[in-house]
């Protein structure tokens, strides 16, 4: 991560009443997530875990903050809950680039390559893609934070795995 900061722990196992919201809002969207693609032959819906946990935790980026491309081995689902995006200065500003491979371009041309789409996120947005994907994030210039809940929805067999 470059000019960013992220939390520490696990941001679910607050017992406070607005992380139990926050909790219950992405279970449910979760299960629209599942119910939208149940039709689908892909391992990630035809395999759902019948259990299932969240690990969360909240990234602050300055101006020029960035996330090298990346994945999440360990999850199921990766998410992302945006808590405050500054004004695009530039059409692509402080969007999630998913894409099939660890290779970046500050600025990727959807139009040009077809192994990479650009999400664009605003403050508000709510973003769910497999964790099998590589991601990263596309600097900014304003001075305003970027700040995102970031989590991982990740299989429980029941044993606390």
């Amino acid at each position: 991560m470059i000019n960013s900061i992220q939390s520490a722990g696990n941001f679910f196992h607050n017992k406070n009443k607005f992380v139990k919201k926050i909790k219950d809002i992405i279970h449910l969207e979760l299960e629209n997530y599942r119910i939208n693609f149940n039709k689908s032959n892909d391992g990630i819906i035809k395999n759902w875990p019948k259990n299932y946990e969240l690990s969360g935790w909240l990234v602050k980026m300055k101006k020029g903050g960035k996330i090298k491309p990346h994945i999440h081995d360990h999850g199921w689902l990766s998410g992302s809950i945006y808590i405050n995006v500054p004004p695009k200065l530039n059409i692509n500003s402080g969007n999630i680039v998913v894409c099939l491979n660890d290779q970046q371009n500050e600025i990727p041309d959807n139009n040009i390559d077809k192994n990479k789409k650009i999400i664009n996120v605003v403050t508000g947005s709510f973003c769910l893609f497999p964790a099998s994907l590589y991601h990263y994030t596309i600097p900014f210039k304003s001075d305003e934070d970027r700040i995102v809940l970031a989590f991982d929805v990740f299989q429980n067999d029941g044993n606390g795995k």
